[in-house]
């Protein structure tokens, strides 16, 4: 799993590529090379504890769902990765915690619409559930009942997504150099 996390872009990445610099993708890449320092913090330990819950909710009360753990790769590029939260008959899942200051929005952030894009992108599907919750600030949930949104293909984001990660993954091929006008 990490080596082939290592080798492509997961669909967690591809956002921070397809908007980020070179500071961002340097980031990237040398995590990819030396491993993330990043080990999680309050609110991704949060969300992971709160998933299960999240995943249960919706297949209970939308569709039925799997929690998958698998790292998913496209047929045709093998760089592009994705670990969907869970998989239902013909879609994924993204299972999001939000904290105190989202509120009541219904919009979906950029980096969570572009990792359910790629995850599209992945697997074929024609659309995705997002499904989400607001913490209080004591870290309680804050809605009577968790909400959920279907996320339909974007054919437009999935071939900027996969142009920003093609110019990614040659930039690393060519060894990442500091000078460089294309990006």
């Amino acid at each position: 799993g990490r080596a082939a996390r290592a080798a492509g872009i997961t669909a967690s990445e591809a956002h921070a590529i397809r908007v980020g610099g070179r500071a961002s993708h340097r980031r990237i890449i040398d995590d990819k090379l030396n491993g993330s320092t990043f080990r999680g913090n309050a609110h991704t330990n949060r969300g992971h504890e709160r998933e299960p819950f999240l995943l249960a909710w919706a297949s209970r009360n939308i569709e039925p769902l799997t929690a998958n753990a698998a790292l998913l790769g496209h047929h045709l590029i093998p760089w592009l990765l994705a670990t969907p939260d869970a998989l239902g008959d013909g879609f994924g899942a993204e299972a999001k915690s939000h904290d105190h200051g989202w509120g009541d929005r219904d919009d979906i952030p950029a980096e969570h619409y572009d990792q359910m894009q790629t995850g599209m992108a992945v697997t074929g599907f024609d659309r995705w559930l997002y499904i989400w919750e607001v913490m209080g600030e004591d870290g309680t949930p804050t809605l009577d009942a968790p909400r959920s949104r279907w996320v339909p293909r974007d054919e437009k984001r999935i071939a900027q997504l996969i142009r920003e990660g093609e110019k990614f993954m040659q930039w690393r091929a060519d060894g990442a150099p500091i000078a460089d006008a294309d990006l």
